[in-house]
């Protein structure tokens, strides 16, 4: 087992309104609960706690790590679009992605929130960009067996993002990205593109899961007992590096590839 500590990519706060249900200041504390050096805040089409974020992690010895998740127009799939995640390296990204996340929601040409692909080339300098997840456009693709247009997306990405671009393993017991995985690693392994691994935290432990559906409930206007809604995962609580490293025992290069990942995010605000 690897000695390196696992480093939280993929993290929700309460700024994910109506996704996540823990507040910034007891996600850092948990951060530092589990000795771990680095942690990454990337909520859902929006950086309103990132400074927060920063000054939090700073005032407890611990990197922040700057990013969003941000919904992509030109892929969806069943009504839902797609998302792309990104990471701060530098100030240029965080300025770059400062821009897209405030253009998701002011750009009176677009329905809904989000940006086009055309956005993220133009401003990509100083990011790093993974894909996984539900919202995966590369996934959608599959579902709609668009096989061609996977590949042709993917190499616009890779183009311009080069070593800075990562496939995302989530194991968090979803059907989907279970039935996707042994394609997806053959996709990374054809075009040499290495991978990190996230748990898509949205609660602090397991025993908060029935909280957190209860927020969903809330969010769709649902009932607990109703059958057709978005309902919780139990899995995607804050995991420590054990559970985590014993999650990927079998490809221990993503933990390693997580941790490089935390060294090349060297930039976050700090007023």
């Amino acid at each position: 087992m690897t000695n390196i500590p696992f480093i939280h990519l993929r993290t929700k706060s309460s700024y994910s309104l109506a996704e996540s249900t823990i507040k910034i200041d007891k996600l850092v504390q948990l951060a530092l609960k589990h000795n771990m050096p680095a942690i990454a805040l990337t909520d859902n089409n929006n950086m309103f706690g990132a400074l927060e974020f920063s000054l939090e992690c700073q005032k407890n010895g611990i990197q922040p790590i700057i990013g969003t998740s941000i919904n992509i127009f030109d892929i969806s799939y069943q009504n839902r679009f797609s998302q792309l995640n990104f990471l701060v390296k530098n100030k240029k990204g965080y300025r770059n992605l400062l821009f897209l996340s405030s253009k998701s929601h002011i750009d009176k040409n677009i329905p809904s929130v989000g940006v086009s692909i055309d956005d993220i080339i133009e401003h990509s300098d100083g990011l790093i960009c993974y894909l996984g997840g539900e919202f995966n456009p590369l996934l959608f693709y599959k579902l709609q067996n668009k096989h061609k247009l996977l590949q042709l997306f993917l190499d616009k990405l890779i183009k311009k993002f080069k070593d800075d671009l990562y496939f995302e393993l989530q194991r968090i017991e979803d059907p989907l990205l279970e039935d996707f995985e042994n394609e997806f690693i053959q996709l990374a392994n054809q075009n040499n593109i290495p991978f990190i691994a996230t748990n898509n935290i949205k609660f602090e432990n397991i025993d908060d899961y029935n909280s957190h559906d209860a927020l969903l409930c809330i969010a769709q206007k649902a009932t607990i007992n109703q059958k057709n809604r978005i309902r919780s995962n139990p899995n995607i609580f804050f995991k420590n590096s054990i559970e985590m490293i014993k999650l990927f025992e079998d490809i221990p290069e993503v933990i390693e590839n997580n941790f490089k990942v935390a060294l090349k995010c060297k930039f976050y605000p700090k007023e």
